[in-house]
This record gives C-alpha cells, structure tokens and sequence, in this order.
C-alpha cells in the first residue's frame, strides 16, 4: 500500500519532470509547449494541494477520534477503579456494622448473665420474717395450732410483700440496666454510621475532584490538538512563492528543483524561470 510520503514524492518527482520539461521548451523557444506545462504544472498543483487538504483533514479527524477515545478508555478505567474502590470501602463499612452488632448483642448476653447473678429466682428474705418462721415452729412444736396458722398467715403476707418488692426492684434493675446499655449501643451505632457517611461523602468528593481533573486535562490535550490542527491548516493555506518569471537572456540559465538550484551554461539567449 502506498503511503502518503511516497505519493508526495511521486507528485514532486511528476512537478520536477514537468519543470524541466517547460524549461527545455523554453530553451527551444516552444512557448505554447512551454505554457501547456505551465497549465499542466498548475493543475498538478491544484490537485495535489487538494489531496493534502483531504489528507489532512482526514488525520485531524482522526487524531480527534484517538483522542477522545483514548478519554473514553481511561474515563472508563477511571470509573471502574472508583467503584471497585467504593464496593471495597462499603464491604469494609459491611465488616464493621456485623462486628459492632455482634458485639452489641454479646453485651446485652452478658447483661442478662450479670442479672441471673446479682438477681437470683427468689430474694433473701428479711430476718423479721426468719424470726417469722421459726416462731411458727415452736407453735407447732407445741402443739398450738391456732397460733402457729395464725404466724402462718403472716409469714405469707410478709413473703408476698418481700418477693413483689424484689421482683420490681429486679424488674426495674434490668430495666435501668438495660436502657443505659441500649442508650450506649444506639450511641455507638450513630457514631459508626456518622464515620462511614463522613468516610462515603470524602470518598465521593475526592472522586469528583479527580474526574474533574481527568476531564480538564482532557479538554486542555483537546484544545492543544485543535490549535496544532489550526496552525498546521494555516501553514497548508499559505500562498506559494510566486510560480516561474521569466529573465532577461544570459549564457547562463537557473532552475530549482526540489530545493536544489542548478547552474548550466547555454549558448541560448532566452531567459530561464526560476522558483
């Protein structure tokens, strides 16, 4: 496949042949020879200032395409990697939350392990009603049994009152207990969620200032490009140097070609174009 280097220097070759065609012609004083390559010289260059202006056009468009694709690329890595990071800060976030529960629920095991000690099933009751008892005892030793049910009667009204009196003081023990260490354990929980709520909103700043960055830095390589692209179309739009003017006759003659100036001396006294 030809490429663009080898077409430019395939037309270059063609615009030399046809310079020195013309200047051959002039030599010989065929001037309607001279100017049909003159004419043919201008189209060449026409056309080919054409080609160049496709294929430029062409190779803006696609170093625009490369880049915006290659944005696309690392845009897309770049959301990649934040979510991969975010899915392992909420799994992280995850971890605490079970620990925390499971050590909430530990506690309030433990809580309920203290109580069944400091609280057993019945109270130690008062020596009023131990005294209570052994009077009933003698009663009944003795054989007075009017007496001893009567005892009777108030031992189960001082054991009611002694064991309503314990199971409220229990009840509200447990339940004194049980509210300071709920209170404690919703502290804690609100503190979790506050710390990973802060660590999520820093995490999404730090996402934002950085997709910003990426997107400027874009938008700057995009604007660089752009002005690449200007100046190279405005060194393309540049007019040529005028094209051949002919000289006054001499026995010499000059002619460019590619850049190289040739001397030839002639007997001929018609003038030579120089470029």
């Amino acid at each position: 496949m030809t490429t663009e280097a080898q077409v430019s220097d395939m037309v270059l070759h063609f615009q030399d042949l046809l310079t020195e065609f013309r200047q051959s012609m002039e030599e010989e004083n065929k001037f309607e020879a001279a100017e049909s390559a003159t004419g043919l010289l201008d189209q060449v260059q026409t056309l080919d200032k054409q080609r160049k202006t496709f294929v430029q056009r062409a190779e803006h468009h696609q170093e625009k395409i490369e880049l915006e694709e290659a944005f696309l690329v690392e845009f897309n890595n770049f959301n990649v990697l934040w979510d991969k990071n975010l899915k392992e800060y909420d799994d992280a976030c995850d971890v605490l939350e079970i620990d925390l529960a499971e050590k909430h629920r530990n506690e309030a095991e433990e809580l309920k392990r203290s109580l069944r000690v400091q609280f057993p099933d019945r109270p130690k009751y008062s020596s009023a009603l131990h005294n209570l008892k052994m009077t009933k005892e003698k009663m009944v030793k003795h054989k007075k049994y009017s007496e001893a049910r009567t005892i009777q009667c108030e031992i189960d009204t001082k054991e009611r009152e002694e064991d309503e009196k314990f199971s409220k003081q229990k009840r509200l023990t447990a339940m004194a207990q049980e509210r300071q260490l709920q209170k404690r354990h919703e502290t804690e929980r609100e503190a979790l969620g506050k710390r990973i709520a802060s660590g999520r909103e820093e995490f999404q700043k730090s996402r934002g200032v950085e997709s910003q960055r990426l997107v400027q830095r874009y938008q700057n390589t995009r604007i660089a490009l752009e002005n690449k692209q200007q100046i190279d179309r405005q060194h393309a739009d540049k007019p040529q140097i005028a094209k051949y003017t002919f000289k006054k006759p001499n026995n010499q003659h000059h002619y460019s070609t590619r850049g190289f100036t040739r001397t030839q001396h002639s007997e001929s006294h018609t003038g030579y174009p120089t470029r």
